[in-house]
Protein backbone atom coordinates (compact mmCIF):
# COMPACT_ATOMS: atom_id res chain seq x y z
CA UNK A 1 0.00 0.00 0.00
CA UNK A 2 1.13 3.67 0.29
CA UNK A 3 3.06 3.08 3.35
CA UNK A 4 4.80 0.28 3.18
CA UNK A 5 6.78 1.05 -0.03
CA UNK A 6 8.22 4.04 2.37
CA UNK A 7 8.36 2.45 6.20
CA UNK A 8 12.23 2.32 6.61
CA UNK A 9 13.69 5.52 8.34
CA UNK A 10 10.34 6.89 9.41
CA UNK A 11 10.37 10.54 10.58
CA UNK A 12 9.32 10.33 14.46
CA UNK A 13 6.26 12.61 14.32
CA UNK A 14 4.74 10.22 11.49
CA UNK A 15 5.68 6.72 12.83
CA UNK A 16 2.49 5.25 14.52
CA UNK A 17 0.62 6.28 11.22
CA UNK A 18 2.97 4.62 9.03
CA UNK A 19 3.10 1.46 11.20
CA UNK A 20 -0.29 1.05 11.00
CA UNK A 21 -0.93 1.64 7.44
CA UNK A 22 -3.19 -1.08 6.99
CA UNK A 23 -5.85 0.35 9.84
CA UNK A 24 -4.72 4.27 8.49
CA UNK A 25 -5.97 2.99 4.57
CA UNK A 26 -9.29 1.62 5.86
CA UNK A 27 -10.29 4.47 7.47
CA UNK A 28 -8.78 6.78 4.91
CA UNK A 29 -11.35 5.07 2.02
CA UNK A 30 -14.50 4.83 4.21
CA UNK A 31 -13.83 8.74 5.15
CA UNK A 32 -13.61 9.12 1.23
CA UNK A 33 -16.82 7.39 1.05
CA UNK A 34 -18.34 9.36 3.39
CA UNK A 35 -17.07 12.75 1.64
CA UNK A 36 -17.94 11.43 -1.78
CA UNK A 37 -21.79 11.00 -0.43
CA UNK A 38 -21.81 14.64 -0.01
CA UNK A 39 -22.67 17.00 -2.44
CA UNK A 40 -20.06 20.30 -3.15
CA UNK A 41 -21.62 23.32 -2.70
CA UNK A 42 -22.27 25.09 -5.61
CA UNK A 43 -19.72 27.12 -6.62
CA UNK A 44 -17.69 26.89 -9.91
CA UNK A 45 -14.69 24.30 -9.56
CA UNK A 46 -12.18 23.55 -12.26
CA UNK A 47 -11.14 19.90 -10.10
CA UNK A 48 -12.65 17.84 -7.20
CA UNK A 49 -10.07 15.50 -5.20
CA UNK A 50 -11.71 13.59 -2.49
CA UNK A 51 -13.50 16.76 -0.89
CA UNK A 52 -11.04 19.19 -2.06
CA UNK A 53 -12.07 22.19 -4.39
CA UNK A 54 -9.70 23.61 -6.97
CA UNK A 55 -11.52 27.02 -7.58
CA UNK A 56 -11.74 28.36 -10.75
CA UNK A 57 -10.75 31.88 -9.31
CA UNK A 58 -7.56 29.78 -7.51
CA UNK A 59 -6.39 28.45 -10.26
CA UNK A 60 -6.63 31.73 -12.20
CA UNK A 61 -5.40 33.22 -9.27
CA UNK A 62 -1.80 31.05 -9.24
CA UNK A 63 -1.67 30.47 -13.19
CA UNK A 64 -1.04 34.02 -13.48
CA UNK A 65 1.59 34.12 -10.66
CA UNK A 66 3.10 31.91 -12.26
CA UNK A 67 3.27 33.61 -15.80
CA UNK A 68 4.37 36.76 -14.22
CA UNK A 69 7.22 34.95 -12.41
CA UNK A 70 8.60 32.85 -14.65
CA UNK A 71 7.83 35.05 -18.09
CA UNK A 72 6.56 32.09 -19.88
CA UNK A 73 3.88 31.86 -22.82
CA UNK A 74 0.49 30.49 -21.96
CA UNK A 75 -0.66 28.03 -23.92
CA UNK A 76 -3.28 25.42 -23.33
CA UNK A 77 -0.31 22.42 -22.86
CA UNK A 78 0.65 24.15 -20.05
CA UNK A 79 -2.47 24.95 -18.51
CA UNK A 80 -3.11 21.59 -18.20
CA UNK A 81 0.42 20.96 -16.64
CA UNK A 82 -0.25 23.38 -13.97
CA UNK A 83 -3.63 22.06 -13.27
CA UNK A 84 -2.15 19.01 -13.02
CA UNK A 85 0.85 20.33 -10.19
CA UNK A 86 -2.33 21.77 -8.41
CA UNK A 87 -3.96 18.50 -8.49
CA UNK A 88 -1.60 16.78 -6.98
CA UNK A 89 -1.09 19.10 -3.81
CA UNK A 90 -4.63 19.15 -3.72
CA UNK A 91 -3.87 15.23 -3.28
CA UNK A 92 -1.09 15.70 -0.67
CA UNK A 93 -3.39 17.94 1.49
CA UNK A 94 -6.58 16.04 1.03
CA UNK A 95 -4.29 12.89 2.18
CA UNK A 96 -3.31 15.13 5.45
CA UNK A 97 -6.98 16.19 6.37
CA UNK A 98 -8.50 12.32 6.34
CA UNK A 99 -5.01 10.86 7.87
CA UNK A 100 -5.35 13.94 10.87
CA UNK A 101 -1.75 14.76 9.90
CA UNK A 102 -2.16 18.43 11.05
CA UNK A 103 -2.93 17.35 14.84
CA UNK A 104 0.82 15.67 14.92
CA UNK A 105 2.13 17.96 17.67
CA UNK A 106 5.22 18.37 15.47
CA UNK A 107 2.99 19.78 12.12
CA UNK A 108 0.95 21.34 14.74
CA UNK A 109 2.96 23.63 16.49
CA UNK A 110 4.89 24.59 13.31
CA UNK A 111 1.86 25.40 11.73
CA UNK A 112 0.93 27.28 15.00
CA UNK A 113 3.96 29.17 14.72
CA UNK A 114 3.99 30.59 10.98
CA UNK A 115 0.06 31.35 11.72
CA UNK A 116 1.51 33.82 14.86
CA UNK A 117 3.96 35.01 12.51
CA UNK A 118 1.87 36.16 9.78
CA UNK A 119 -0.53 38.09 12.36
CA UNK A 120 2.32 39.91 13.57
CA UNK A 121 4.00 40.94 9.92
CA UNK A 122 0.40 42.04 8.90
CA UNK A 123 0.12 44.08 12.30
CA UNK A 124 3.91 45.49 11.36
CA UNK A 125 3.01 46.54 7.76
CA UNK A 126 -0.69 47.17 8.04
CA UNK A 127 0.33 49.65 11.37
CA UNK A 128 3.80 50.26 11.87
CA UNK A 129 6.00 50.43 8.91
CA UNK A 130 3.40 52.91 7.20
CA UNK A 131 4.74 55.46 10.41
CA UNK A 132 8.03 54.63 8.82
CA UNK A 133 8.57 57.86 6.07
CA UNK A 134 11.56 59.23 4.50
CA UNK A 135 11.71 63.13 3.80
CA UNK A 136 13.02 64.66 0.51
CA UNK A 137 15.42 66.43 3.36
CA UNK A 138 17.10 62.73 4.40
CA UNK A 139 17.22 61.74 0.41
CA UNK A 140 18.99 65.12 -0.32
CA UNK A 141 21.34 64.53 2.83
CA UNK A 142 22.46 60.63 2.00
CA UNK A 143 22.89 62.15 -2.06
CA UNK A 144 25.22 64.30 -0.52
CA UNK A 145 26.86 61.85 1.36
CA UNK A 146 27.62 59.64 -1.23
CA UNK A 147 29.58 62.23 -3.25
CA UNK A 148 31.54 62.39 -0.04
CA UNK A 149 34.60 60.89 1.09
CA UNK A 150 36.01 61.45 4.72
CA UNK A 151 39.05 60.40 6.47
CA UNK A 152 38.93 60.28 10.10
CA UNK A 153 40.34 58.13 13.12
CA UNK A 154 38.50 57.27 15.99
CA UNK A 155 39.25 56.02 19.70
CA UNK A 156 37.02 53.14 20.83
CA UNK A 157 35.61 51.68 24.57
CA UNK A 158 33.47 49.11 25.08
CA UNK A 159 31.67 50.74 27.97
CA UNK A 160 30.21 54.17 27.96
CA UNK A 161 32.43 54.67 31.11
CA UNK A 162 35.67 53.88 29.65
CA UNK A 163 35.28 56.34 26.82
CA UNK A 164 34.20 59.32 29.10
CA UNK A 165 37.57 58.48 30.65
CA UNK A 166 39.20 58.43 27.09
CA UNK A 167 37.67 61.87 26.25
CA UNK A 168 39.14 63.38 29.33
CA UNK A 169 42.73 62.10 29.14
CA UNK A 170 42.16 64.28 25.70
CA UNK A 171 40.66 66.74 27.70
CA UNK A 172 43.65 66.86 29.56
CA UNK A 173 46.08 66.99 26.48
CA UNK A 174 46.69 63.46 25.31
CA UNK A 175 47.38 62.54 21.94
CA UNK A 176 45.60 60.66 19.82
CA UNK A 177 48.66 58.77 18.87
CA UNK A 178 49.77 58.24 22.55
CA UNK A 179 46.03 56.83 23.62
CA UNK A 180 45.73 54.61 20.62
CA UNK A 181 49.02 53.14 21.47
CA UNK A 182 47.27 51.79 24.69
CA UNK A 183 43.84 51.21 23.39
CA UNK A 184 44.13 48.92 19.94
CA UNK A 185 45.62 45.68 20.04
CA UNK A 186 45.39 45.70 16.19
CA UNK A 187 49.32 46.88 15.02
CA UNK A 188 47.85 49.05 12.38
CA UNK A 189 45.65 51.04 14.60
CA UNK A 190 48.25 50.94 17.38
CA UNK A 191 50.37 52.76 15.10
CA UNK A 192 48.66 55.27 13.08
CA UNK A 193 46.52 56.98 15.93
CA UNK A 194 43.89 55.13 15.05
CA UNK A 195 43.22 55.97 11.33
CA UNK A 196 40.36 54.23 9.51
CA UNK A 197 41.13 55.26 6.44
CA UNK A 198 38.97 56.85 3.45
CA UNK A 199 34.93 55.72 3.91
CA UNK A 200 31.58 56.97 2.23
CA UNK A 201 28.07 56.76 2.53
CA UNK A 202 27.08 53.68 4.22
CA UNK A 203 30.00 52.12 4.68
CA UNK A 204 30.39 52.70 8.47
CA UNK A 205 28.22 52.03 10.95
CA UNK A 206 25.28 54.69 10.70
CA UNK A 207 25.90 56.50 14.40
CA UNK A 208 29.33 56.60 13.22
CA UNK A 209 28.84 57.91 9.84
CA UNK A 210 25.94 60.43 11.04
CA UNK A 211 28.84 61.87 13.71
CA UNK A 212 31.45 62.09 10.91
CA UNK A 213 29.24 64.00 8.36
CA UNK A 214 28.31 66.46 10.74
CA UNK A 215 31.73 67.62 11.53
CA UNK A 216 34.73 69.77 9.43
CA UNK A 217 38.36 68.49 9.31
CA UNK A 218 40.22 68.66 12.62
CA UNK A 219 37.38 68.69 14.50
CA UNK A 220 36.61 66.23 17.17
CA UNK A 221 33.35 64.48 18.16
CA UNK A 222 31.76 63.48 21.89
CA UNK A 223 31.40 60.18 22.48
CA UNK A 224 29.32 58.48 19.92
CA UNK A 225 27.46 55.12 20.72
CA UNK A 226 27.45 52.73 17.98
CA UNK A 227 26.73 48.66 17.75
CA UNK A 228 30.21 47.86 18.86
CA UNK A 229 30.83 50.33 21.78
CA UNK A 230 31.76 54.00 21.67
CA UNK A 231 34.05 56.19 19.86
CA UNK A 232 35.14 59.61 19.37
CA UNK A 233 35.67 60.72 16.10
CA UNK A 234 38.14 62.94 14.68
CA UNK A 235 37.79 63.79 10.78
CA UNK A 236 41.15 64.43 9.38
CA UNK A 237 40.24 65.21 5.75
CA UNK A 238 37.56 65.13 3.02
CA UNK A 239 37.04 64.85 -0.49
CA UNK A 240 33.89 65.86 -2.56
CA UNK A 241 32.87 65.31 -6.20
CA UNK A 242 33.05 69.10 -7.76
CA UNK A 243 30.13 68.28 -9.99
CA UNK A 244 26.65 67.27 -8.57
CA UNK A 245 23.45 67.78 -10.83
CA UNK A 246 19.54 67.69 -10.00
CA UNK A 247 19.27 64.98 -12.81
CA UNK A 248 21.97 63.01 -10.61
CA UNK A 249 19.86 63.31 -7.54
CA UNK A 250 16.65 62.40 -9.74
CA UNK A 251 17.97 59.35 -11.22
CA UNK A 252 19.19 57.77 -8.01
CA UNK A 253 16.51 58.62 -6.04
CA UNK A 254 14.65 55.98 -5.75
CA UNK A 255 17.88 53.94 -4.60
CA UNK A 256 18.26 56.52 -2.09
CA UNK A 257 14.75 55.73 -0.92
CA UNK A 258 15.64 51.98 -0.34
CA UNK A 259 18.94 53.05 1.14
CA UNK A 260 17.60 55.31 3.55
CA UNK A 261 14.58 52.98 4.86
CA UNK A 262 16.85 50.19 5.12
CA UNK A 263 19.52 52.38 7.38
CA UNK A 264 16.13 53.75 9.30
CA UNK A 265 14.56 49.87 10.03
CA UNK A 266 16.32 48.80 12.59
CA UNK A 267 16.31 52.60 14.70
CA UNK A 268 12.70 53.00 13.89
CA UNK A 269 11.56 49.44 15.29
CA UNK A 270 14.02 49.98 18.34
CA UNK A 271 12.04 53.17 19.04
CA UNK A 272 9.00 51.69 18.47
CA UNK A 273 9.92 48.81 20.94
CA UNK A 274 10.62 51.85 23.29
CA UNK A 275 7.74 53.12 23.00
CA UNK A 276 5.90 50.61 23.80
CA UNK A 277 7.78 49.16 26.26
CA UNK A 278 7.44 52.83 28.18
CA UNK A 279 3.48 52.73 27.92
CA UNK A 280 3.54 49.15 29.73
CA UNK A 281 5.28 50.33 33.27
CA UNK A 282 6.90 47.24 33.42
CA UNK A 283 8.57 46.72 36.86
CA UNK A 284 10.59 43.68 37.99
CA UNK A 285 11.41 42.06 40.98
CA UNK A 286 15.07 42.57 41.38
CA UNK A 287 14.97 39.60 44.06
CA UNK A 288 13.18 37.39 42.55
CA UNK A 289 15.19 37.57 39.12
CA UNK A 290 18.21 36.60 41.16
CA UNK A 291 16.40 33.96 42.36
CA UNK A 292 15.08 32.52 38.56
CA UNK A 293 18.76 33.27 37.17
CA UNK A 294 20.57 31.21 39.20
CA UNK A 295 17.95 28.03 38.43
CA UNK A 296 17.92 28.91 34.39
CA UNK A 297 20.67 26.63 33.26
CA UNK A 298 18.16 23.40 34.77
CA UNK A 299 15.45 25.42 33.40
CA UNK A 300 17.14 25.39 30.02
CA UNK A 301 17.95 22.20 30.08
CA UNK A 302 14.32 20.82 31.07
CA UNK A 303 13.01 23.30 28.08
CA UNK A 304 15.16 21.86 25.38
CA UNK A 305 14.42 18.20 26.82
CA UNK A 306 10.96 18.45 26.81
CA UNK A 307 11.11 17.75 30.45
CA UNK A 308 8.15 18.52 32.85
CA UNK A 309 8.52 21.75 34.20
CA UNK A 310 6.19 21.47 37.19
CA UNK A 311 8.30 18.57 38.29
CA UNK A 312 11.51 21.93 38.62
CA UNK A 313 11.73 22.36 42.84
CA UNK A 314 12.06 26.65 42.16
CA UNK A 315 10.64 27.63 45.52
CA UNK A 316 8.01 30.43 45.84
CA UNK A 317 6.54 29.57 42.15
CA UNK A 318 3.67 32.29 42.77
CA UNK A 319 5.92 35.01 43.84
CA UNK A 320 5.29 38.02 41.36
CA UNK A 321 8.45 38.40 39.05
CA UNK A 322 7.35 41.53 37.48
CA UNK A 323 4.53 43.09 36.39
CA UNK A 324 2.70 45.66 34.22
CA UNK A 325 -0.18 47.30 32.80
CA UNK A 326 -1.72 44.15 31.24
CA UNK A 327 -1.28 42.22 34.68
CA UNK A 328 1.57 40.31 36.74
CA UNK A 329 3.19 37.68 35.78
CA UNK A 330 4.23 34.82 38.62
CA UNK A 331 7.26 32.94 38.42
CA UNK A 332 5.48 29.70 37.17
CA UNK A 333 4.14 32.27 34.13
CA UNK A 334 7.56 33.47 33.22
CA UNK A 335 8.94 29.77 33.21
CA UNK A 336 6.06 28.08 30.65
CA UNK A 337 6.55 32.12 28.79
CA UNK A 338 10.69 30.99 29.00
CA UNK A 339 9.38 27.39 27.38
CA UNK A 340 8.11 29.02 24.40
CA UNK A 341 12.15 30.01 23.55
CA UNK A 342 13.93 28.14 20.83
CA UNK A 343 17.44 27.09 21.17
CA UNK A 344 18.66 30.27 19.45
CA UNK A 345 17.26 32.42 21.95
CA UNK A 346 18.09 30.56 24.78
CA UNK A 347 22.20 30.79 23.67
CA UNK A 348 21.73 34.62 24.13
CA UNK A 349 21.14 34.72 27.74
CA UNK A 350 24.52 35.10 28.67
CA UNK A 351 24.40 36.97 32.11
CA UNK A 352 21.06 38.34 34.01
CA UNK A 353 21.02 41.66 32.13
CA UNK A 354 20.40 39.35 28.53
CA UNK A 355 17.65 37.43 30.54
CA UNK A 356 15.95 40.56 31.80
CA UNK A 357 15.75 41.72 27.64
CA UNK A 358 14.31 38.58 27.16
CA UNK A 359 11.54 39.29 29.74
CA UNK A 360 11.48 42.80 28.48
CA UNK A 361 10.45 41.42 24.82
CA UNK A 362 8.09 38.49 26.24
CA UNK A 363 5.90 41.63 27.91
CA UNK A 364 6.29 43.41 24.35
CA UNK A 365 4.93 40.68 22.30
CA UNK A 366 1.81 40.19 24.86
CA UNK A 367 0.90 43.41 24.09
CA UNK A 368 1.67 43.29 20.75
CA UNK A 369 -0.84 40.23 20.51
CA UNK A 370 -3.46 42.25 22.33
CA UNK A 371 -3.13 44.77 19.46
CA UNK A 372 -3.82 42.20 16.78
CA UNK A 373 -6.72 41.14 18.55
CA UNK A 374 -8.12 44.18 18.96
CA UNK A 375 -7.36 45.03 15.38
CA UNK A 376 -9.02 41.38 14.28
CA UNK A 377 -6.08 40.33 12.42
CA UNK A 378 -6.97 37.24 12.96
CA UNK A 379 -10.33 37.47 10.85
CA UNK A 380 -9.41 39.76 7.75
CA UNK A 381 -10.15 38.12 4.73
CA UNK A 382 -6.48 38.61 3.41
CA UNK A 383 -5.06 37.29 6.17
CA UNK A 384 -7.11 34.05 6.22
CA UNK A 385 -6.52 33.35 2.74
CA UNK A 386 -2.65 33.81 3.58
CA UNK A 387 -2.32 31.71 6.56
CA UNK A 388 -4.34 28.60 4.86
CA UNK A 389 -1.54 29.51 2.35
CA UNK A 390 1.24 29.37 4.22
CA UNK A 391 -0.21 26.32 6.12
CA UNK A 392 -1.13 24.14 3.11
CA UNK A 393 2.76 24.91 2.14
CA UNK A 394 4.02 23.61 5.25
CA UNK A 395 1.61 20.22 4.96
CA UNK A 396 2.97 19.46 1.54
CA UNK A 397 6.66 20.30 2.56
CA UNK A 398 6.13 18.05 5.35
CA UNK A 399 5.03 15.14 3.62
CA UNK A 400 7.40 15.61 0.83
CA UNK A 401 10.24 15.62 3.52
CA UNK A 402 8.73 12.22 4.40
CA UNK A 403 9.26 10.42 1.24
CA UNK A 404 12.51 12.20 0.53
CA UNK A 405 13.64 10.76 4.17
CA UNK A 406 12.38 7.52 4.11
CA UNK A 407 14.13 6.62 0.56
CA UNK A 408 16.50 3.47 0.25
CA UNK A 409 18.48 2.94 -2.73
CA UNK A 410 19.45 -1.00 -3.18
CA UNK A 411 23.40 -1.26 -2.97
CA UNK A 412 23.21 -3.63 -6.41
CA UNK A 413 21.46 -0.81 -7.60
CA UNK A 414 24.45 1.74 -7.22
CA UNK A 415 26.82 -1.33 -7.74
CA UNK A 416 25.22 -1.38 -11.22
CA UNK A 417 25.57 2.56 -11.68
CA UNK A 418 29.48 2.39 -10.77
CA UNK A 419 30.21 -0.10 -13.18
CA UNK A 420 28.59 1.34 -16.51
CA UNK A 421 30.01 5.23 -15.35
CA UNK A 422 33.40 4.14 -13.75
CA UNK A 423 35.01 6.92 -15.73
CA UNK A 424 32.64 9.56 -13.89
CA UNK A 425 34.21 8.95 -10.48
CA UNK A 426 37.56 10.72 -10.04
CA UNK A 427 38.76 12.32 -7.19
CA UNK A 428 38.79 16.06 -7.36
CA UNK A 429 41.92 18.11 -7.73
CA UNK A 430 42.96 19.37 -3.93
CA UNK A 431 44.84 22.08 -3.20
CA UNK A 432 46.69 22.39 0.25
CA UNK A 433 46.61 25.64 1.40
CA UNK A 434 47.60 28.61 4.49
CA UNK A 435 45.65 31.80 5.13
CA UNK A 436 46.77 34.96 6.60
CA UNK A 437 43.13 36.76 7.85
CA UNK A 438 43.46 40.41 9.19
CA UNK A 439 40.33 42.37 9.66
CA UNK A 440 42.04 46.06 8.53
CA UNK A 441 43.01 46.01 4.48
CA UNK A 442 46.25 48.86 5.71
CA UNK A 443 47.57 45.90 8.03
CA UNK A 444 46.81 42.83 5.26
CA UNK A 445 48.73 45.15 2.50
CA UNK A 446 51.69 45.82 5.21
CA UNK A 447 52.07 42.19 5.53
CA UNK A 448 51.72 41.23 1.36
CA UNK A 449 54.78 43.55 1.34
CA UNK A 450 56.68 42.12 3.99
CA UNK A 451 56.25 38.67 2.28
CA UNK A 452 56.60 40.06 -1.43
CA UNK A 453 60.17 41.61 0.52
CA UNK A 454 60.89 37.85 1.67
CA UNK A 455 59.40 37.71 5.00
CA UNK A 456 58.45 33.62 5.80
CA UNK A 457 54.81 33.11 5.27
CA UNK A 458 54.41 30.70 8.00
CA UNK A 459 56.07 33.37 10.63
CA UNK A 460 53.93 36.10 9.00
CA UNK A 461 50.73 34.39 9.75
CA UNK A 462 52.07 33.19 13.55
CA UNK A 463 52.60 36.97 13.95
CA UNK A 464 49.47 38.34 12.16
CA UNK A 465 46.90 36.45 11.47
CA UNK A 466 43.65 36.72 13.21
CA UNK A 467 42.05 33.38 12.98
CA UNK A 468 43.85 31.66 16.22
CA UNK A 469 43.58 27.72 14.80
CA UNK A 470 45.14 28.58 11.86
CA UNK A 471 48.00 31.13 13.13
CA UNK A 472 49.56 28.58 15.26
CA UNK A 473 50.16 26.40 12.71
CA UNK A 474 51.51 29.07 10.29
CA UNK A 475 48.70 29.54 8.31
CA UNK A 476 47.95 26.48 7.34
CA UNK A 477 44.12 24.81 6.74
CA UNK A 478 44.39 22.62 4.98
CA UNK A 479 43.41 20.11 1.66
CA UNK A 480 40.33 21.76 0.11
CA UNK A 481 38.45 21.05 -3.12
CA UNK A 482 38.45 24.09 -5.46
CA UNK A 483 34.26 24.80 -4.73
CA UNK A 484 35.41 24.47 -0.71
CA UNK A 485 37.49 27.87 -1.09
CA UNK A 486 34.45 30.41 -2.38
CA UNK A 487 34.94 33.42 -3.52
CA UNK A 488 38.85 32.91 -3.27
CA UNK A 489 38.25 29.98 -5.53
CA UNK A 490 39.30 31.73 -8.75
CA UNK A 491 42.76 33.40 -7.78
CA UNK A 492 44.03 29.64 -6.11
CA UNK A 493 42.78 27.26 -9.62
CA UNK A 494 45.07 30.21 -11.35
CA UNK A 495 47.94 30.17 -8.86
CA UNK A 496 51.03 27.99 -8.99
CA UNK A 497 52.61 25.95 -5.80
CA UNK A 498 54.45 28.46 -3.85
CA UNK A 499 52.12 31.89 -5.15
CA UNK A 500 50.52 34.16 -2.21
CA UNK A 501 47.62 35.70 -3.35
CA UNK A 502 45.21 38.92 -2.11
CA UNK A 503 44.51 40.38 0.11
CA UNK A 504 41.15 39.51 -0.73
CA UNK A 505 38.28 40.86 1.10
CA UNK A 506 36.58 37.70 2.33
CA UNK A 507 33.43 38.22 4.52
CA UNK A 508 34.40 40.25 7.46
CA UNK A 509 38.50 39.38 6.91
CA UNK A 510 40.99 40.85 4.51
CA UNK A 511 42.91 37.46 3.69
CA UNK A 512 46.24 36.65 1.80
CA UNK A 513 46.23 32.65 0.43
CA UNK A 514 49.50 30.59 0.20
CA UNK A 515 49.30 27.29 -2.29
CA UNK A 516 51.60 24.63 -0.88
CA UNK A 517 50.77 21.67 -2.50
CA UNK A 518 48.56 20.27 -5.80
CA UNK A 519 46.69 16.87 -5.71
CA UNK A 520 46.21 15.26 -8.76
CA UNK A 521 42.85 13.67 -9.63
CA UNK A 522 42.39 9.58 -9.29
CA UNK A 523 40.44 6.91 -9.90
CA UNK A 524 37.73 6.43 -6.59
CA UNK A 525 36.52 2.73 -6.30
CA UNK A 526 33.61 1.83 -5.51
CA UNK A 527 33.16 2.35 -1.45
CA UNK A 528 34.65 5.74 -1.75
CA UNK A 529 32.04 6.88 -4.67
CA UNK A 530 28.68 5.11 -2.91
CA UNK A 531 27.68 8.03 -1.63
CA UNK A 532 28.60 10.24 -4.86
CA UNK A 533 26.02 7.60 -6.67
CA UNK A 534 23.49 7.81 -4.31
CA UNK A 535 23.31 11.37 -3.97
CA UNK A 536 23.14 11.60 -8.10
CA UNK A 537 20.23 8.99 -8.27
CA UNK A 538 18.32 10.24 -5.56
CA UNK A 539 16.16 13.22 -7.55
CA UNK A 540 15.33 10.79 -9.86
CA UNK A 541 14.33 8.17 -7.23
CA UNK A 542 12.77 10.89 -4.76
CA UNK A 543 10.32 11.62 -8.06
CA UNK A 544 9.63 8.14 -8.90
CA UNK A 545 8.45 7.69 -5.03
CA UNK A 546 6.80 10.93 -5.35
CA UNK A 547 4.54 10.02 -8.29
CA UNK A 548 3.61 6.49 -7.38
CA UNK A 549 2.83 7.99 -3.85
CA UNK A 550 0.35 10.71 -5.12
CA UNK A 551 -0.95 7.96 -7.52
CA UNK A 552 -1.65 5.38 -5.06
CA UNK A 553 -3.27 7.79 -3.52
CA UNK A 554 -5.32 9.12 -6.34
CA UNK A 555 -6.99 5.76 -6.52
CA UNK A 556 -8.73 5.75 -3.02
CA UNK A 557 -10.46 9.33 -3.71
CA UNK A 558 -12.99 11.11 -5.96
CA UNK A 559 -11.29 12.95 -8.17
CA UNK A 560 -13.14 15.14 -10.85
CA UNK A 561 -11.49 16.81 -13.18
CA UNK A 562 -13.47 20.01 -15.52
CA UNK A 563 -11.23 20.13 -18.43
CA UNK A 564 -13.23 22.63 -20.28
CA UNK A 565 -13.21 25.05 -18.10
CA UNK A 566 -9.52 25.48 -18.63
CA UNK A 567 -9.48 24.90 -22.29
CA UNK A 568 -12.43 28.28 -22.46
CA UNK A 569 -10.81 30.52 -19.68
CA UNK A 570 -9.26 33.65 -21.16
CA UNK A 571 -6.13 34.80 -18.73
CA UNK A 572 -4.74 38.01 -19.36
CA UNK A 573 -1.24 38.27 -16.71
CA UNK A 574 -2.06 41.85 -16.51
CA UNK A 575 -6.24 41.73 -16.30
CA UNK A 576 -6.29 37.49 -14.57
CA UNK A 577 -9.70 35.98 -15.96
CA UNK A 578 -11.97 37.79 -18.32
Amino acid sequence: MIFQIYHQNQLVFLREKMVKSFTLLILFVLNLFTACSRKPENTTYIALVGDRKILVEDYIDRFTEYLKKTGVNDNLKLRHDFLNMLIDEAVLLEYARVSNLIEEPRIKTRLQNKQEQLYLDYYYEKYIYPQLTVSETELREAFRRSKIKIRARHLYARTLEDILEIEQRLAEGKSFESLARKLFNDPVLSSNGGDLGWFSFDEMDPNFEDGAYSMQIGETSNPVKTNDGYSIIQVLDIQSQPFITESDYVKNEKWLLLQVKRRKHARFLESKTDEILSNLDLRINDQILEDVYEELPKLRNRILTNLDLTEMSIKSRNDILLSSINGEWTIQQVIFKLAELNKNQWNRIIDQNDLVEVLKGLVIREEIEKRIAAYDIPRQPQVIKLIEKKQNEEIIAQITEYIRDTLTIKEEVIQDYYEAHTNEFVSQTKYKVAEIAVEDSILAWHVASLIAAGEDFSDMAKSYSENERSASRGGYIGWGEIAQFGKLSDHIAKSQVGDVVGPFKYYDKFILVKLLEIRKPSPLNFEDSKDKIAEKLKPDIFKNAYFRFINEAKTLMKLEIKSEFIDKLNIDIGRGMS
